[in-house]
């Protein structure tokens, strides 16, 4: 199941319109500006207006499936205390809002632990986490891999799996992969064994991945640089990524595409065209590869 991140620009609701006109049976939005503090902006007759558009927009005769990705200002991991009970605030608003929205999960990048000691900050998070589930009721938090930028946490499975231990309530807590954020963090999947590597690192680690962030990446790997491109346009490539996506593993996994499109606005209908042709140019691959392995 492929979609995309669609703009909210004249209302919430606007969104699954935009889903249908796309074709996307999953989208991701934005419930609230990325770039701002802001979480009482949204009214009840938006509120109202989003939950009508769910029930009348579908694709055939499937509802489509809404994600929303916090704030870009959230630190979860700063050992500023200030800060962190910012960022603790606008997530446990951001879960609440998804609630009255029926959204099935917001993704959230964790943050950076700064000039301070990775273990603290992975405690810091927990901790964070911990409290903003218990501020809400239903909404799932998806902690989302990072390409590994200064102090960000995140670059790898393995420390997200540290921070998935010690949350309390572990039915409202995943995982959400970038492709590209995977890639600039220096993992390589451009065959078929390194892909087979990555899914026994997923299952050791963190046990399961919950959405993927389908993206080609501008720059190279092990850049630790978080800059996407279009699918086949990047260093990842074309062939890696069908790989990946192919994959028994990560085939029913649903899939939002971030990529900045031909005009550069974001992902496009041509963009999701080319997204499912991927996918099913991988599912053959591996159906061959395997077929000639037994």
């Amino acid at each position: 199941m492929i979609g995309a991140h669609v703009s909210t620009a004249g209302g919430l609701n606007r969104s699954l319109e935009r889903a249908v006109a796309m074709k996307c049976p999953v989208i991701q939005i934005f419930a609230q500006s990325p770039r701002t503090w802001d979480n009482n902006n949204i009214s009840d007759l938006q509120i109202t207006n989003f939950l009508k558009a769910q029930s009348e927009f579908r694709i055939g005769t499937q509802s489509i499936d809404v994600y929303n990705h916090a704030s870009y200002l959230i630190n979860l991991a700063s050992p500023d205390r200030t800060l962190a009970v910012k960022s603790t605030e606008s997530l446990s608003l951001s879960l609440q809002l998804c609630e009255k929205l029926k959204v099935k999960a917001t993704v959230v990048h964790i943050g950076s632990v700064k000039d301070t000691p990775r273990n603290s900050g992975i405690s810091r998070v927990a901790s964070n986490v911990n409290r903003c589930l218990s501020l809400s009721k239903t909404t799932h938090l998806y902690l989302e891999n990072t390409a590994g930028a200064g102090g960000t946490l995140g670059r790898s499975l393995y420390e997200l799996a540290l921070i998935l231990e010690n949350i309390d309530d572990k039915t409202r807590i995943g995982i959400c992969l970038d492709t590209q954020h995977l890639f600039a963090s220096g993992v390589n999947y451009n065959n078929f064994e390194s892909v087979e590597l990555l899914v026994k690192e997923v299952t050791e680690t963190v046990g399961s991945i919950q959405l993927i962030h389908l993206n080609d990446s501008k720059v190279d790997r092990a850049s630790n640089i978080d800059r996407h491109e279009n699918l086949g346009k990047g260093y990842i490539g074309a062939k890696a990524l069908k790989l990946l996506i192919g994959h028994k593993y990560f085939r029913e996994i649903p899939m939002i595409l971030e990529v900045p499109g031909s005009s550069k606005a974001g992902p496009e209908t041509s963009d999701i065209r080319q997204a499912n042709a991927y996918l099913k140019a991988g599912i053959k691959l591996w159906d061959k590869f395997t077929l000639a392995s037994n």
